[in-house]
Formats: C-alpha cells, sequence, structure tokens
C-alpha cells in the first residue's frame, strides 16, 4: 500500500505514514466497491480515525492528476 502525496504536501517527506498521519487530510478515494477503497477504509478503521474523503475519482488516472494538483492525497496498492 502506498500513499500519493503531492510533493509539497507534509505527507510526502514522511519515510513511514500512520494511519493516524491521515487524520483530517483530504483523501482522493476510489469508489467504495474498489479494492484501493477497501484497503484504505480497513487501514483506517484500524488506526481507529475517520478518512476524510473529499472526492471520489472513478480511475487511478483521475486520482494521480488530482493528486498532482494538491487537492488531496491518494492511495494506492502495489501489486508486484
Amino acid at each position: 500500500m502506498q500513499v500519493l502525496a503531492n510533493v509539497n504536501s507534509p505527507l510526502s517527506h514522511l519515510k513511514t505514514i500512520r494511519a493516524t498521519d491521515l487524520q483530517g487530510v483530504p483523501i482522493i478515494a476510489r469508489p467504495k466497491h474498489a479494492l484501493p477503497r477497501l484497503a484504505l477504509e480497513q487501514y483506517c478503521q484500524r488506526g481507529h480515525i475517520q478518512p476524510k474523503i473529499v472526492y471520489e475519482a472513478a480511475t487511478n488516472a483521475l486520482v494521480e492528476g488530482l493528486v498532482a494538483q494538491n487537492v488531496g492525497v491518494g492511495w494506492s496498492l502495489q501489486i508486484p
């Protein structure tokens, strides 16, 4: 799992991001049925935080574009 953050985001400078680091941070998420969204929700639930989802993007490309514009951070799953 990885957080996609704009270089201007304070999160981009952290080596490891804990769930609590996402508290209050605007998140661009995939739709509820998408695997990255399910992983995000489980990660936040285990960290006892409520994700601040500001936009639900239909594609990974849209998530990446909005992160590049510093609208929020994205959440991605790395598949080897």
